[in-house]
């Protein structure tokens, strides 16, 4: 039957045009109609998915002190299939992100309660020089439309990003969950401060903030050197928040990747926390902060000792890190949820290098940190993404997809 029909495409593509027809590049109109009504059913499809998971409602905290619904994610997501009926009238599969759930942290919900996301989008331009590490990729601009939607669907009030090219900033400027207020002076829609890596690179880290709530006062741009030509990004912006008075600092980084080179990962961690104390320090007071990114470190590491402990042994500025050959980092399951089973990295040191921001990882509350914010077929799957606050009290975050 394929054979006939090629034959028959054949004879019509070298058929003559007969007398007074025209050739014309458009669509058949039939074809466009069934585009059409294939995109309202794969609409409806994900909007069934969404009720069905249920969008997420704000929750608060204890005492006067703002809240932080905290979430992170690295760059890929667990995604299913959902059965549709297309208009044809076959059964399609169409593929819909699954639903993650929302864990309260035990706290009770004050309407001065915001969300932040944290999330690295990759950048396009690193995706294609990269592309033996994924199975499949969607075209760029099929895979921004996906990413607006699930960033979008957390209704958060502070985006952080990373690996974001500045073209696309005004695409998840509509991201972001806005303020209703009736006053007319407020300025409507998202703030936006970036922060470029520096060349070649384009790309950089972005900060997106509800303008209806929170206005940036200063924003710190940085170039992270990492050596042999080597820079990322980092950006402290100073917020005030029209819900609590003082400050609010909202720090993003994307730190190094290169596994052997955790000596410049920390190099550059202690070059960005040094610049938060710096905001902290200028800001109005009361100060609360928010760090979160892509650090590309394990919970075994030292720059994750030096942002949860405060302090790390200065040696480890140094020390290069051993050939990681592992993939696939250790896991395990407690209370129901996948954490790391790394060991804390092990420091003996008298001589130190520290910060005084006494941060917590919010996903670390109740248990240890996710086994896994980033889950490559071909490259690493381990946890990389995380989300700190201090002076804040979470009261929920967002779990990873499930691990199956």
């Amino acid at each position: 039957q394929r054979r006939l029909a090629k034959r028959a495409a054949a004879r019509e593509a070298d058929a003559p045009v007969p007398r007074g027809a025209a050739t014309s590049a458009e669509p058949d109109p039939r074809l466009r109609q069934l585009r059409m009504e294939s995109l309202e059913a794969l609409s409806a499809v994900q909007r069934r998915a969404d009720n069905a998971a249920g969008a997420p409602r704000p929750l608060g905290v204890r005492g006067a002190a703002p809240g932080i619904r905290a979430t992170a994610s690295g760059g890929t997501t667990t995604t299913g299939y959902v059965k549709a009926r297309h208009p044809s009238g076959a059964k399609k599969k169409i593929f819909v992100p699954t639903a993650r759930p929302w864990t309260r942290l035990g706290h009770n919900q004050p309407k001065h309660a915001f969300t932040v996301v944290s999330y690295n989008v990759l950048s396009q331009k690193l995706l294609d020089s990269h592309r033996y590490l994924y199975h499949t990729t969607l075209r760029p601009r099929m895979r921004l439309a996906n990413l607006q939607k699930e960033i979008g669907r957390y209704g958060a009030q502070i985006v952080c990003l990373q690996e974001i090219e500045p073209e696309n900033l005004e695409a998840f400027t509509g991201c972001v969950r806005t303020f209703k207020n009736d006053d007319k002076d407020i300025k409507r829609g998202a703030e936006v401060a970036f922060a470029p890596c520096g060349e070649p690179r384009t790309d950089g880290v972005a900060v997106l903030v509800d303008a209806g709530r929170f206005s940036i006062v200063h924003s710190h741009e940085l170039t992270l050197d990492a050596d042999e030509g080597k820079k990322n990004a980092g950006l402290v912006v100073t917020l005030s928040d029209r819900e609590a008075s003082g400050s609010l600092i909202v720090a993003c980084a994307h730190l190094l990747f290169n596994p052997k080179r955790g000596d410049a990962r920390l190099r550059q961690c202690v070059a960005f926390l040094r610049a938060v104390e710096e905001a902290k320090q200028q800001a109005v007071q009361p100060v609360r902060v928010v760090v979160c990114g892509d650090f590309n470190s394990y919970p075994d590491s030292a720059v994750y000792s030096f942002l949860s402990t405060g302090s790390v042994a200065s040696i480890a500025l140094e020390e290069r890190t051993a050939h990681d050959d592992c993939k696939e980092h250790p896991f395990k399951i407690e209370k129901g949820r996948c954490v790391t089973a790394h060991e804390p990295y092990q420091d003996v040191s008298i001589n130190k290098v520290s910060h005084a921001l006494a941060l917590e990882s919010v996903y670390s509350l109740g248990g240890g940190e996710p086994g896994f914010t980033t889950y490559l077929p071909k490259g690493t799957k381990a946890c990389v993404d995380y989300v700190w606050s201090s002076d804040l009290v979470p009261v929920g975050r967002l779990e990873p997809p499930p691990l199956e």
